[in-house]
C-alpha cells in the first residue's frame, strides 16, 4: 500500500504535476480559495516522501509558499503555514539514508 501510494505520487510528479500546481497557484492570485486549493494539492503529492519533496524544493515551490504565506492573509497564509510545518516536520521524522531516497525515484 505504501509503495503503492508513493509510486503513484512519483508517476504524477514525472508528468511535471509539480510545475503545474505551481502555475496554477500562481495564476489564481486574485482567487483565495483556489491558491489554498493548490497549496493543499501540492502538500498531499508531497507527503513525507523526501525525494519527492527535493523535487519540489527544485522547482522553486517553497519560495512560492513562503512568499504566500508572508504577503497573504486568511487561508492562503493558513494554508501556506500548515504546509512549511508539515515539510519540516518531515525532515525530523523521515530521515531515510541516501540509499532509500533514490529507490523512491527509480521506481
Amino acid at each position: 500500500s505504501f509503495h503503492l501510494l508513493a509510486d503513484t505520487r512519483l508517476k504524477i510528479v514525472k508528468l511535471g504535476c509539480f510545475a503545474q500546481v505551481i502555475e496554477y497557484i500562481r495564476g489564481n492570485e486574485d482567487d483565495e480559495t483556489l491558491q489554498a486549493l493548490g497549496i493543499v494539492v501540492i502538500r498531499m503529492l508531497v507527503g513525507n516522501d523526501v525525494s519527492l519533496k527535493q523535487l519540489f524544493l527544485a522547482h522553486g515551490g517553497m519560495n512560492l509558499i513562503m512568499a504566500l504565506h508572508q504577503y497573504k492573509e486568511g487561508i492562503v497564509k493558513e494554508q501556506a503555514a500548515h504546509t512549511m510545518f508539515t515539510f519540516r516536520r518531515g525532515q525530523f521524522i523521515h530521515k531515510l539514508s541516501s540509499e532509500k531516497r533514490c529507490q523512491f525515484l527509480f521506481i
